[in-house]
């Protein structure tokens, strides 16, 4: 009797994990199906993006302090920042949008490289756009940002950022979409 009870417990619990992993699979399913959603909505506005919006650390939007970052006087500022340390893919997917977006906005855009290799963009990735650049253990930020793959930046008089727009290897997308509005943007400015 007892090894009968036993082996009931056992199929059981059995059961019980086999539907235990079935509504988790389910769930993340279900939860990776709104990021989906909420990614494909537009950056400027419709909806909200997790990747988007003030970059905070605590209740306090970032700002940049970096002295050798350019910030205008009146509007915005659109900094973008390279490192020799992130995604490759990234990377040579940021310097395409940017060339093209750079043939139309030179005088609007400030782009850095923080790395001791000067010609890194120009020389690997076929840079056509000017870029300046920084000491990579130059603190950008009021907080600890990690500047690993490309960022985009967009920041008012005070240098307080708006908007960010990190490089992903796995989102092209994202970013090919972040241009073509970054592009209407400086359009109308």
């Amino acid at each position: 009797m007892k090894d009968k009870t036993f082996v009931l417990i056992i199929i059981l619990l059995g059961l019980l994990n086999v539907w235990s992993l079935y509504t988790n699979n389910q769930r993340q399913a279900q939860i990776d199906s709104y990021k989906s959603q909420i990614q494909k909505m537009s950056l400027f506005g419709k909806g909200t993006n997790p990747d988007w919006g003030f970059e905070k650390v605590g209740k306090t939007p970032a700002k940049i302090v970096a002295p050798e970052v350019d910030i205008k006087k009146e509007g915005l500022t659109i900094s973008i920042f390279f490192t020799d340390r992130g995604c490759l893919t990234c990377v040579e997917n940021e310097v395409k949008n940017i060339n093209q977006l750079f043939q139309d906005h030179t005088s609007k855009l400030n782009v850095y490289l923080m790395s001791h290799n000067k010609s890194y963009l120009s020389r690997l990735f076929g840079a056509k756009f000017v870029y300046k650049n920084l000491d990579p253990e130059v603190k950008v930020l009021d907080n600890d940002f990690d500047f690993g793959n490309p960022v985009v930046l967009i920041t008012d008089v005070n240098g307080l950022v708006h908007r960010i727009h990190i490089g992903e290897k796995e989102n092209v997308k994202k970013s090919d979409q972040f241009y073509k509005e970054l592009d209407s943007l400086l359009s109308s400015l």
